[in-house]
């Protein structure tokens, strides 16, 4: 019986940074595409362009770097969705559901459904 209320007692913060995690994954999955669009191409063959207005050698980052970026990103808006005072956090909590509907939106389109309702069942846990 103890035991079981325990368990009980920890819920709230075992289910809260759980539900996090899930929304950096999906508000990262936006932004790296995010990412992606506005940094362009990916292609290490394509890495180095040369600019045609200054004539420099312009270098795009690695898909490492924009992977950290989109993580970086994803961290500070989820976190500052969680923490902020409700005034102020309003604006990254709608960017984070945002972020939830478009990836669970590309999901259903792709394959790969069943990982992507595993995921949101997390956040009802």
């Amino acid at each position: 019986l103890a035991l079981g209320e325990f368990v009980r007692s920890l819920g709230p913060y075992v289910s809260v940074p759980l539900q996090a995690a899930v929304c950096v994954t999906f508000t990262q999955s936006e932004v790296g595409h995010a990412l992606k669009m506005l940094l362009g191409p990916q292609d290490p063959r394509e890495n180095e362009q040369d600019s045609a207005l200054e004539n420099v050698t312009v270098r795009l980052p690695t898909d490492k770097q924009r992977q950290a970026l989109a993580i970086g990103i994803s961290v500070a808006i989820t976190g500052a969705a969680y923490l902020l005072p409700q005034p102020m956090a309003w604006p990254f909590r709608n960017l984070v559901n945002a972020c939830i509907a478009v990836t669970v939106a590309r999901g259903v389109q792709l394959p790969t459904l069943g990982l992507v309702a595993a995921a949101l069942g997390g956040l009802v846990v």
